[in-house]
């Protein structure tokens, strides 16, 4: 159907939004971290939250 090549295109920018996702979220934890543990706490749920937005759109 499609071959690998186009697979890659499609795939790559897909890995690179994932992982700046990621980065972004560990980035947000890592700010607050000197905070409070419920700043932490806070941050992780909007981050569980925004993965699991991502996933389903």
């Amino acid at each position: 159907m499609y071959s690998s090549r186009a697979l890659t295109k499609l795939i790559g920018p897909l890995i690179v939004e994932r992982f700046l996702s990621v980065t972004m979220g560990i980035a947000n934890a890592f700010m607050v971290s000197s905070v409070s543990e419920a700043a932490i706490s806070g941050v992780s749920i909007v981050d569980a939250i925004n993965y699991l937005l991502i996933q389903i759109f």
